[in-house]
C-alpha cells in the first residue's frame, strides 16, 4: 500500500525505525492511492472521532500495536 523512498534517488528505503528517518537525505512515502481507494472503508473514518490512531491503516507503521498515542 505504501513504500518509503529516498527523496532524491527514489530508491526504496527499508528503515528499522522511523524515528531517525532520512539521516543523509530526506525520505518520502509513496502511497498506492488506487489500492487505498479500493480498500478504504469510509464508514470507519466517518464514525470515529478525529484522532491520529484512526489513520494508522494509512500510515507506514508495520507494528500498529507498538504505536503510542498521547491524544
Amino acid at each position: 500500500m505504501y513504500r518509503i523512498v529516498d527523496f532524491y534517488s527514489k530508491q526504496t528505503v527499508t528503515p528499522s525505525s522511523l524515528v531517525l528517518t532520512g539521516e543523509e537525505n530526506p525520505w518520502e512515502v509513496e502511497m498506492d492511492l488506487e489500492n487505498i481507494k479500493n480498500n478504504l472503508n469510509l464508514d470507519y473514518f466517518q464514525n470515529l472521532p478525529a484522532c491520529l490512531p484512526k489513520y494508522l491503516p494509512l500510515l507506514p507503521i508495520k507494528k500498529q500495536a507498538d504505536f503510542i498515542c498521547l491524544n
